[in-house]
């Protein structure tokens, strides 16, 4: 018998975890008035749900209302190859081997009056709850956005908001995001005030945004790691200009030294490249491709030079020993002179 997918059934899933929120969100709005769904609705933990107990839930009448929503957490990680078998001891039966056979069917006969909702991160297509489901609920991946798809998602956000993106600042805004819909949107929301109705341009992105803001430590280590000590002074001086402590473009240098490093080392031994985010601290794209680009212009003994520098020039303007202004100048040019980027002394 072939099943129809129920109108009160929703499978969100992906690592999108703020649209799967926002989606999560107009289930609810459609369902009514808040007052009237808050005491019949119910969140329950998918890592240690049994049918059993889904079915009992989902069978219960609503409390003075028209509606119950049933939200189960995480139950598609449970079937993950490697995931079912994590924590389980000799013996131990296998998640999918716990009555859960039958999920597919109870979905198809779940009472109208409960809306259930399975809310999950990413899944492989073979993952069998999301095969009992498929057939049966309204399914909505929700992958993390990267690039155009992104872009198009912050000039929509923009557009709700009441304001407008020129091209370059939603291209910008999108390339530092990092993906971070959460953050991304709080950004989106920033600048649209900020801009008062006007059209909100790269500039204000590179203004208010802190993530862009961070991202021109790139262009002063483009210049730096060029030799090209007149244009890293003159983004240094923009820095400065723009009221950034002397102290923090000290930490976010050595930070990116740090991730330089970091990188040369995972380069070296192979890494695979879906790891390298999580050792680099990082999931921009963007702060990855050019901590790479960076870091294959030094060899080791250059970036532990680099290191040094950064150490004496902490220590000095700690100590007093050195102005913090002129202490960050002086490095900003060491670390682009030859000798600090392992080349040799030029000679006339």
């Amino acid at each position: 018998m072939t099943q129809t997918r129920r109108s009160n059934v929703h499978l969100l899933y992906g690592d999108d975890e703020f649209s799967i929120a926002e989606a999560l969100g107009e289930i609810k709005t459609r369902l009514g008035p808040a007052e009237a769904l808050g005491p019949n609705t119910l969140v329950l933990d998918g890592g240690r749900l049994t049918l059993a107990e889904l079915r009992m839930v989902c069978d219960t009448i609503p409390f003075l209302a028209d509606h119950r929503l049933v939200v189960v957490e995480g139950l598609l990680e449970r079937f993950e190859r490697g995931q079912a078998r994590r924590g389980r001891g000799k013996g131990e039966a296998k998640p999918e081997a716990g009555g859960w056979e039958g999920l597919g069917e109870y979905a198809a006969s779940a009472p109208p009056s409960t809306t259930l909702v399975f809310t999950s991160g990413t899944a492989a297509p073979g993952n069998q709850a999301l095969k009992s489901l498929a057939g049966v609920a309204q399914v909505r991946k929700f992958p993390a956005m990267r690039g155009a798809p992104l872009a198009q998602w912050v000039r929509q956000r923009a557009q709700q908001q009441g304001g407008r993106m020129s091209p370059e600042a939603e291209a910008l805004l999108a390339e530092f995001s990092a993906g971070n819909l959460r953050s991304l949107s709080s950004d989106v929301e920033k600048l649209c005030v900020y801009a008062g109705g006007r059209e909100i341009t790269a500039q204000d992105v590179r203004d208010l945004v802190a993530s862009a803001q961070e991202a021109g430590i790139f262009d002063l280590l483009d210049a730096v790691a060029q030799g090209r000590q007149a244009a890293a002074m003159r983004i240094l001086e923009q820095f400065l200009h723009r009221g950034e402590a002397g102290q923090r473009i000290l930490a976010l240098l050595a930070r990116q030294v740090r991730m330089m490093t970091q990188a040369k080392s995972l380069e070296a031994h192979r890494v695979a490249q879906g790891e390298w985010p999580a050792v680099l601290g990082t999931s921009s794209d963007y702060a990855i491709r050019k901590t790479v680009e960076h870091a294959r212009a030094y060899s080791m003994p250059a970036l532990a030079r680099m290191y040094q520098l950064l150490l004496d020039t902490d220590v000095s303007i700690k100590t007093g020993a050195m102005v913090e202004t002129l202490g960050i100048e002086l490095l900003v040019a060491e670390m682009s002179a030859s000798e600090a980027r392992g080349e040799p002394r030029r000679t006339r």
